[in-house]
C-alpha cells in the first residue's frame, strides 16, 4: 500500500511542476489570455476525447449503446450544472476588486477589474480540477496496489497529463495577483488532491468503489470541465486578447490530443 501511496502522490506533484513552468512566463495580458485559451483548450479536449469516451466504453460493457449514451450525457450535464452553481456561489468580479488590494496599489479600475475576473476564474478552475484528481488518485492507488508495473505506468501517464493542467491553474493567478508563490501554492494543493483522493479512497470508499461509479464521476468531472471552459476561462482570455486566446486553445488542444494518443 505505501508503493501505491507513492506513486499516487508523485503522478499529483507534477501539477505542482507545471505550476512552477507557468512561473516563468511574464505576467502580461496576451500571455494570460493565451494562459486562459491553453487551459480552456486542455480542458474541454481531456473532457471530450479522454474522459467521456472512456466512461461511455465502461457503460457500453454492461448496458446498450442508447442507454449507455443517456446514462453519460445526464451526468456529463449533471456536472455542468454543478460547475455553474459553483461559479454563482462565487462572489462576483466586482467584489473581488472592492476587497482586494488591487484597488490599493494605484492600478487603474478596468486593469483591475480583470485581474479579479481572472482570479475568480482560477478559483473556479482549482476547485473543477482538485474535483478531476480525485478519481485520478483513486485509479493510481488501485492499479499500483494491484500491479506494481501497472501503476507505474499508470502514474507516468496521469502526471504527464497534470503538467498541464499546473499551467491552468498558476497562470491566471499569477497575472490575478502577482504573487508567484501564490501561484504555485495554488498548483501544489491542487495536485495534492490526487494522493488525498486516494486516501478518502482506502480509508472511506474502498467497498463502494465499482468501475461504473468511476466511470459516472468521469462523466460528471467532464461535464464540469466543459462548462469551466466555456464559461470562465474563454471567455476572460477573449475579452483580454482574442487571437492570444484562440492561439492558446488551439495549443492546448493539439498538446492534449498528442498527449491521449501517445499514453493510449
Amino acid at each position: 500500500m505505501g508503493y501505491a501511496m507513492l506513486i499516487s502522490l508523485l503522478a499529483g506533484l507534477f501539477t505542482a511542476v507545471g505550476g512552477a513552468a507557468a512561473l516563468i512566463l511574464p505576467a502580461k495580458e496576451s500571455v494570460t489570455a493565451a494562459g486562459m485559451g491553453f487551459a480552456g483548450g486542455v480542458m474541454v479536449t481531456v473532457s471530450l476525447a479522454d474522459l467521456l469516451p472512456e466512461a461511455v466504453e465502461g457503460y457500453l460493457s454492461a448496458a446498450s449503446p442508447y442507454t449507455a449514451a443517456a446514462k453519460a450525457l445526464s451526468l456529463f450535464c449533471l456536472g455542468a450544472i454543478a460547475a455553474l452553481l459553483l461559479g454563482e456561489v462565487l462572489p462576483e468580479s466586482s467584489t473581488l476588486f472592492a476587497k482586494s488590494d488591487m484597488k490599493k496599489a494605484g492600478r487603474k479600475a478596468a486593469d483591475s477589474s480583470i485581474r479579479a475576473a481572472a482570479l475568480r476564474s482560477a478559483t473556479v478552475t482549482a476547485a473543477v480540477v482538485m474535483l478531476h484528481n480525485l478519481p485520478e488518485g483513486v485509479l493510481t492507488l488501485f492499479s499500483g496496489y494491484t500491479d506494481r508495473s501497472l501503476g507505474a505506468t499508470v502514474a507516468l501517464a496521469i502526471g504527464l497529463h497534470n503538467l498541464p493542467e499546473g499551467v491552468v491553474i498558476a497562470a491566471p493567478v499569477l497575472y490575478a495577483t502577482g504573487d508567484k508563490m501564490r501561484a504555485f501554492s495554488a498548483a501544489l494543493l491542487s495536485g495534492l488532491a490526487e494522493p488525498a483522493g486516494a486516501i478518502l479512497a482506502f480509508v472511506c470508499l474502498h467497498r463502494a468503489i465499482s468501475p461504473i461509479f468511476m466511470d459516472g464521476l468521469l462523466c460528471i468531472v467532464a461535464g464540469m470541465m466543459c462548462a469551466v471552459s466555456w464559461k470562465e476561462l474563454l471567455p476572460l482570455g477573449y475579452r483580454l486578447r482574442p487571437s492570444a486566446c484562440a492561439l492558446g486553445a488551439v495549443l492546448g488542444c493539439v498538446i492534449m490530443c498528442a498527449g491521449i494518443y501517445c499514453i493510449s
